[in-house]
């Protein structure tokens, strides 16, 4: 878990070593330009396939604070840039975990999270697919919010992209993320551009789970009471379009001239595309979303931002088309049941099924009966897991199915709970005496039996035996050869 802050800026020196001494070679003395709790910049360039980051986090918590007063804060910036003919640049990448970014106050611009990724070919190359993320966030909680500007610009999140192959310039996948604004002239809860010059780019691609964005512009003060902001909006592609592909998208804007709740300046066929089965509820005073739609779902919009004046339908369509006449707008997102069977009905139980909305993440949990061991789950594609917890992201009904195996050692295979002796015993003048016994650290289902016991081959006349290992009651035995 890391808390760091940022004051204000801070000053860099450059050290050279000759054997053990140190003496200053350069400096570069603080003038505020920019204030970070959080910095990190990378340039990388190959011949083949190159991916860096500016700012990685990986299953960590973090909060980051930028500097009060000057010119630039940022909670969070990371930067890249690579030469390659494959492989990706992102300016920040966040993959589990908890992370939040926050900007400064009385700054010219503040933002929570800033990253920008940009993918160059090599000299020379006509062929690179390098793509570019400004942001990618995946199974994570996020939250990016920019500070009190007052009179300047204030984003939540702000993400660019520039590759030559598919790029994004926010990308989130299947988590929990929230752009919001204190207050400024201009405010964003998330911002992001994207530019390709041989794939497909995208503003913000968002894939599960959940996106809250609003902008707060000016509040009144009391030598302006009147006062209103220039720009508010929830999410805005500059360039790229927005794709909302599951889960379920939040956005508002907030009083000032310019107010909608999602805007697309441009994007792959119409700047807005809503995918079947996800979930956005926007407004805003000018309009709730601004830019022509690809629409596969059914809404409903209203012509004030309160949602209680001229209510109509949203029909689905495959055609680009216009709702900035609406101030507010419902997609409600897709509810999906998940099932779950115990194969041949009997060794345990499920549980955490139900009815989840589109890009929820779904735990299942199996528990054995008395005498059976969990063995595998199985899913509606075929994927297995071995895990007695399966946790998978819903896009459609599905039924999963659990398999349990029941104590046993046929075949050579153990089916067994963890803490049970598992003996190898030889019988020999007719009697019996132990070979070699091991307890098992956990549950085994089908686990070989030589494996367990670390041997080659089992002894002309031997048996297998589990046995409880707190009371060595038989729990069952087989005859190995």
């Amino acid at each position: 878990s890391y808390t760091v802050f940022s004051e204000t800026s801070a000053g860099a020196a450059v050290y050279i070593r000759d054997s053990e001494v140190w003496a200053q070679a350069a400096e570069a003395p603080a003038d505020n330009a920019m204030s970070c709790g959080i910095y990190g910049s990378c340039t990388a360039s190959g011949s083949d396939t190159v991916n860096a980051a500016g700012v990685e986090i990986i299953n960590s918590t973090v909060s980051a604070y930028g500097g009060t007063w000057g010119i630039n804060s940022y909670g969070i910036y990371g930067s890249c840039s690579i030469n390659a003919e494959s492989g990706c640049a992102w300016g920040v990448r966040i993959d589990g975990g908890s992370v939040g970014g926050l900007g400064g106050m009385l700054v010219e611009r503040s933002c929570g999270v800033f990253g920008s990724g940009t993918a160059n070919a090599p000299a020379g190359s006509t062929s690179s697919t390098a793509s570019a993320m400004g942001i990618e966030v995946t199974g994570s909680l996020m939250s990016g919010t920019g500070g009190d500007t007052q009179y300047n610009d204030c984003f939540g999140i702000y993400g660019t992209a520039n590759g030559c192959g598919d790029s994004w310039g926010v990308r989130i996948n299947n988590s929990k993320v929230s752009g919001i604004t204190h207050a400024g002239k201009t405010t964003i809860g998330l911002y992001c551009s994207a530019r390709s010059s041989r794939g497909t780019a995208w503003g913000v691609w968002f894939d599960g789970g959940e996106l809250e964005c609003s902008g707060k512009t000016m509040y009144p003060v009391d030598d302006k009471p009147d006062e209103i902001g220039l720009c508010s909006i929830g999410v805005y592609a500059q360039e790229g379009g927005i794709w909302i592909g599951g889960g379920t998208v939040n956005a508002k804007g907030d009083k000032a001239d310019d107010s909608c709740g999602i805007r697309a300046d441009g994007g792959t066929g119409a700047p807005v595309r809503i995918c079947r089965g996800a979930g956005l509820y926007a407004s805003g005073l000018g309009s709730a979303i601004y830019g022509s739609v690809i629409n596969e779902a059914a809404g409903t919009g209203w012509t004030d931002p309160e949602g209680k004046e001229g209510k109509a339908g949203i029909a689905a369509s495959s055609v680009g088309k216009s709702l900035t006449a609406f101030k507010r707008v419902e997609f409600q997102p897709k509810e999906c049941a998940v099932s779950a069977a115990v194969n041949g009905g009997k060794g345990g139980t499920v549980s955490g099924a139900g009815t989840f909305r589109k890009g929820k993440t779904v735990t299942l949990t199996a528990t054995p009966d008395a005498g059976y061991v969990f063995d595998h789950w199985k899913r509606a594609d075929g994927t297995t897991s071995t895990d007695k917890s399966l946790a998978f992201m819903v896009t459609e009904d599905e039924t999963v199915t659990a398999y349990f195996a029941a104590y046993s050692v046929a075949g050579g295979k153990v089916c067994a709970p963890g803490g049970a002796l598992l003996i190898l015993a030889q019988y020999q003048n007719g009697r019996m005496s132990a070979v070699r016994s091991v307890k098992l650290a956990a549950d085994c289902a089908n686990v070989d039996a030589k494996t367990l016991l670390g041997i080659g081959a089992y002894p002309d006349g031997s048996k297998l035996m589990l046995v409880n290992g707190k009371t060595y009651a038989p729990l069952c035995a087989a005859w190995s050869s």
